[in-house]
């Protein structure tokens, strides 16, 4: 299966090394458009996450296994859903921002006090 990944899970970030994407194979730099990117703040660190938007974000398309699929669900947890986007390498899977602003109070993982800062790429 081929995912698009971007933020932390991009070569070098923390989820790449956590979800062993170092192992699978690389096919490209893409991007994917109708989308936004913001920093998401106040839950003790910051990390990126992409909602629908007008924009395009940067990223990079891998072919991966199964038990790596599993791998960066489990890292993403239950604030992102997978969806399958279209990259300009093709179709690939992708974790999308699952909290709305104002669903946040029915999240009671993230007992913080959320902000989101646009980011441009």
């Amino acid at each position: 299966m081929k995912v698009f990944v971007y933020g932390t899970l991009k070569n070098g970030g923390v989820g790449h090394i956590f979800c062993d994407l170092q192992s699978q194979t690389f096919i490209g730099e893409a991007t994917v458009s109708d989308m936004a990117l913001f920093l998401v703040s106040g839950v003790g660190f910051n990390f990126p996450a992409m909602t629908h938007g007008a924009g395009r974000v940067s990223g990079e398309v891998y072919e991966i296994d199964a038990a790596t699929f599993g791998s960066m669900c489990r890292f993403e947890g239950r604030m992102y859903h997978p969806l399958t986007v279209e990259t300009t390498l093709g179709p690939a899977e992708t974790f999308l921002w699952s909290l709305e602003t104002d669903d946040l109070d029915s999240a009671p993982l993230l007992d913080a006090d959320i902000q989101y800062f646009p980011l441009t790429v």
